[in-house]
């Protein structure tokens, strides 16, 4: 008798256990939801404020409407940008890298050297040759 006691007690903690799991995450899944950032559209965010400063015809007031507004259709505008940055600077990246590889593993001179005369360099300039034309 002493064992089917025993046997009840501990299915009884085990589903205070579940119990108390089953809870923490329910309270995971609201703080989750709080959490969560709102939103909104443009119309909704006019309509926010138009509400909050419905009868302040203030300079002020119009002011910051104005800035409202045009921030955020310069965002939109901006948003609409639809260059695949990521895949670009990967690219570039690419390339970038390539060339730097080249430049030390490839048998030739540095960059920027192709059409240089090294005779001219040799060459003293004199005042006269500075201002030259041709």
């Amino acid at each position: 008798m002493s064992m089917h006691l025993i046997a009840i007690a501990i299915r009884s903690r085990n589903a205070d256990k579940r119990d108390a799991i089953r809870s923490r995450n329910a309270d995971r899944r609201d703080a989750e939801e709080e959490n969560k950032m709102s939103v909104k559209s443009k119309t909704e965010i006019l309509a926010s404020i138009k509400e909050k400063f419905a009868d302040d015809t203030s300079d002020s007031t119009l002011t910051f409407l104005e800035d409202v507004s045009d921030t955020l259709d310069d965002f939109e505008e901006k948003s609409k940008d639809s260059t695949d940055w990521k895949a670009k600077y990967e690219e570039n990246d690419k390339t970038w890298r390539q060339k730097y590889h080249d430049r030390f593993f490839s048998g030739e001179g540095k960059e920027g050297d192709e059409g240089d005369d090294p005779q001219e360099e040799d060459k003293p300039l004199s005042y006269e040759d500075l201002f030259k034309e041709g």
